[in-house]
């Protein structure tokens, strides 16, 4: 992965401001993927418990 950035630094020109906000933009994504998928498994444990009903 490293070879990618410094290919793309090195040969075409992209800066590393440009790096850095596609950097945190990959972060900010996977977060929110992260996230997502967090509230997910909530909602899906907590409708499974109100729509089983009463545990004896």
């Amino acid at each position: 992965m490293a070879a990618l950035v410094w290919t793309a630094v090195d040969q075409f020109g992209i800066s590393r401001r440009e790096i850095s906000e596609l950097f945190l933009g990959t972060v900010l994504v996977v977060g929110m993927v992260i996230a997502a998928a967090a509230v997910m498994a909530l909602l899906w444990i907590v409708l499974r418990r109100l729509l089983s009903g009463p545990r004896d």
